[in-house]
């Protein structure tokens, strides 16, 4: 069904473009704050409230809708990133453990 490719297409692309923010803003949050957890909240907080603006944006704007369903996609894909992030570090943390033992 062509409708429903069509919706899986956009919402993959929700998924992958809060993918890409929530791994950006961890990347440049930790950098800031050093501190794994703060650096967490900070992430979800800036990519779900920016999620949540985006769709409140789409309520005025003639043929989109305002959904909540695409800020659940959306803050999906920012934890996504998110918890892509924290394996990435946990990775090179252990790999430099094992280089100095």
């Amino acid at each position: 069904d062509e409708g429903l490719l069509h919706t899986l297409v956009r919402k993959a692309a929700h998924l992958s473009l809060y993918f890409v923010l929530g791994t950006l803003t961890y990347i440049g949050g930790w950098f800031n704050i050093r501190s794994t957890c703060k650096t967490i909240i900070m992430t979800l907080a800036v990519s779900i409230g920016y999620a949540f603006i985006d769709e409140f944006h789409q309520y005025f704007v003639p043929g989109r809708s305002c959904e909540l369903r695409d800020v659940l996609i959306d803050s999906a894909g920012a934890l996504i990133g998110t918890l892509v992030c924290l394996g990435v570090q946990e990775f090179y943390k252990k790999r430099s453990g094992k280089a100095k033992a």
